[in-house]
């Protein structure tokens, strides 16, 4: 059974503070299943259940997905690393990595499967950044249902971090600067809320003089209701009837969630420029704010080929006890024509043609050294 929380309970059951203050260290090995370490990516979920926030993440996402790459090594090496990932999804991968930009740390976990002499790699899945921690020598470590930290297996999990450092070790997530005015849109709702109730009470009360009991109460009560619908209506034994009116501001709240909302669409996109600003008219407006929003879709997919190439692209070697050396990158090149393209057409996140000739697979082609 679901149970339809109001918001001011989910409120509650957030940290009061900024999110950084409740961000995971190395120190907090073994608190995995705490509470006290969960608070972070329970933050994160909370914003994600927002559907501005939502689509805006995943409009980032599809994004980076545009951004096109190129396979570089030699032939032999691309064929090979083709042959061993035939069966797996490298497009739903990608995406699956993508989930650091929202978490700053996104640990994807890949199956292996023997097929003849070669090990392939076959499916990927999403694990629960919570349930992993990296140690100070930089290894990973996951909790393990006797609550003891093991190593995973060479080849097994991917952690893909976004901006990682010394000081911040599972990355950054690009949800923490909306997180303050994330709070404020949803206590306008709660306050929306306070307001349906007020207007849930009866919109008319008759005050009887004299009742001979319940019974009597409970007919006038009766008599009284189809006065919403305009019927008309014969009371006997009533003094009164007051009328009850609830009052709020109901439009100001939804203008403030509206306004918010655009704050938090150009954090996560990127697409930083005002919308007063009007000096060079709406259609360079746009072409700013889509090519803003394509250059930090880059950064994104910049992430997901680092981490790759320091992973997969070793392992499907390593694995099969073969030489080999491929590196995924930006095609520089397809991606300078797919920018240049926002100057000429009003679609956003459209690929050019240019960046499609180059294989039969949309922002893709091998590069053979």
């Amino acid at each position: 059974m679901i149970k339809n929380l109001t918001l001011s309970n989910l409120i509650a059951r957030l940290p009061t503070d900024v999110i950084t203050n409740c961000y995971p260290l190395p120190y907090e090995l073994g608190n995995a299943r705490h509470q006290s370490s969960n608070y972070y990516y329970g933050a994160i979920r909370a914003m994600l259940l927002d559907e501005e926030v939502a689509s805006d993440v995943e409009m980032r996402h599809a994004t980076a997905m545009t951004v096109p790459y190129m396979i570089e090594g030699s032939a032999q090496d691309v064929a090979f690393f083709q042959e061993v990932t035939a069966d797996l999804d490298l497009e739903a991968l990608m995406e699956q990595m993508l989930a650091a930009t929202e978490f700053g740390f996104m640990p994807v976990e890949l199956m292996w499967e023997q097929q003849g002499e070669r090990l392939c790699v076959v499916n990927s899945e999403q694990k629960r950044p919570e349930n992993f921690r990296i140690m100070t020598d930089g290894s990973l470590v996951y909790s393990a249902v006797d609550y003891t930290n093991k190593t995973p297996v060479t080849g097994k999990v991917i952690p893909v971090l976004r901006k990682p450092s010394s000081e911040r070790p599972y990355g950054e997530t690009i949800l923490e600067s909306v997180w303050p005015i994330w709070q404020s849109k949803w206590i306008s709702w709660a306050n929306i809320e306070r307001l349906g109730e007020k207007y849930a009470i009866p919109t008319a009360i008759a005050l009887a003089k004299e009742a001979n009991g319940d019974e009597d109460l409970q007919k006038i009560a009766d008599s009284l209701a189809p006065v919403m619908n305009g019927d008309a209506v014969a009371l006997s034994g009533v003094e009164e009837i007051v009328t009850l009116s609830a009052s709020g501001k109901v439009d100001e709240l939804l203008r403030t969630i509206e306004y918010i909302d655009n704050k938090i669409a150009k954090s996560i996109t990127g697409q930083t420029l005002t919308n007063g600003n009007q000096k060079y008219g709406s259609r360079s407006l746009g072409e700013v704010h889509e090519r803003a929003g394509m250059r930090v879709s880059k950064q994104d997919a910049r992430m997901v080929y680092k981490a790759l190439n320091q992973t997969l692209c070793k392992w499907v070697f390593i694995a099969n006890g073969r030489e080999g050396n491929i590196k995924v990158r930006v095609d520089e090149e397809a991606y300078k024509a797919m920018l240049d393209s926002a100057l000429t057409t009003d679609s956003a996140a459209q690929t050019p043609q240019s960046a499609l000739e180059f294989s039969d697979v949309p922002g893709k082609h091998l590069c053979l050294l």
